[in-house]
């Protein structure tokens, strides 16, 4: 027998269940093989490999001859730490600014930022509990209304929407595009954004002035793109989609009575949801 600084070696026996190298059984005590970790951590060697490649943790020992890989008991802490990191979203690339220069590890610097990145996951986690109550809203107002055939009258309870201009007769591609725009504003302001969402026109003395609209759950008000649509009793048709382009030829009476007034073209998504073209109901009452 012989000790390195690696663990024992001995000369080994034969037995057809040990694999050897060379006739000699290596016995490294206090490492554990990559496999080994693997197994212990719950993680894949693969995972492992990666971790190696960019240089946040290298094994203890490599083999020069077979290459395999070795850690020490010491290092199974700091796949603790970097699996943390992976849970609270922390990029990898970040795992050098908590080691200093002398190797140390900085564990209340990872908790600190660690607790600044879970109150953030929180927030991003309430927001999107309140997009998936917004659209189940939307969805069971809907519903309500899925078998009306011709023009009916609904309550409508505020809402706070997003909206940009946009031009008359814009294209399906275009008009993706500025909605995607408006959840993209919606997310930099930490809005709840969600369907329903659709088209509205604004009515003045003429005058015809399209948007694109998501609605949100706050108030947003210091943002030129906030609207506030008041709670109200809107006369309301079903029709395909891209229908406000045609509101003044479905509503001629009201068009006629009214100088000032806004149509909104809501999305009218039901469960099941068939990925197909769904109808859009129109909504008009005087919101000015």
């Amino acid at each position: 027998c012989g000790s390195t600084k690696y663990g024992t070696i001995r000369m080994a026996s034969f037995d057809p269940n040990i694999k050897l190298y060379k006739n000699v059984e290596v016995y490294m005590d206090g490492y554990m093989t990559i496999g080994e970790v693997a197994k212990v951590k719950q993680i894949s060697i693969k995972a492992l490999r990666y971790y190696e490649k960019i240089g946040i943790l290298k094994p203890a020992y490599c083999d020069p001859d077979t290459g395999y890989r070795y850690y020490k008991n010491e290092q199974m802490l700091a796949i603790d730490m970097i699996k943390f990191l992976q849970i609270l979203d922390i990029p990898l690339k970040n795992w050098n600014q908590y080691v200093e220069p002398t190797g140390e590890f900085d564990l209340k610097g990872l908790l600190r930022d660690g607790q600044i990145r879970a109150y953030e996951k929180i927030g991003e986690l309430q927001i999107c509990l309140k997009r998936l109550q917004l659209a189940e809203r939307g969805i069971q107002d809907t519903e309500k209304y899925r078998d009306c055939d011709g023009f009916y009258r609904r309550e409508i309870p505020e809402r706070n929407i997003l909206r940009r201009e946009i031009k008359e007769g814009l294209s399906s591609v275009e008009f993706h595009k500025k909605l995607s725009e408006l959840f993209e504003l919606a997310q930099k302001h930490q809005l709840s954004a969600n369907y329903p969402s659709g088209m509205m026109l604004d009515v003045e003395d003429g005058t015809f002035t399209y948007f694109v609209y998501v609605e949100v759950y706050e108030n947003c008000e210091e943002l030129a793109e906030y609207k506030c649509i008041p709670a109200g009793t809107y006369d309301c048709l079903r029709c395909p989609p891209k229908s406000i382009m045609r509101a003044a030829e479905l509503y001629p009476e009201y068009f006629a009575k009214h100088a000032k007034f806004t149509v909104v073209e809501s999305d009218c998504i039901t469960s099941p949801v068939y990925f197909q073209e769904y109808p859009v109901e129109l909504q008009l009452t005087n919101l000015h």
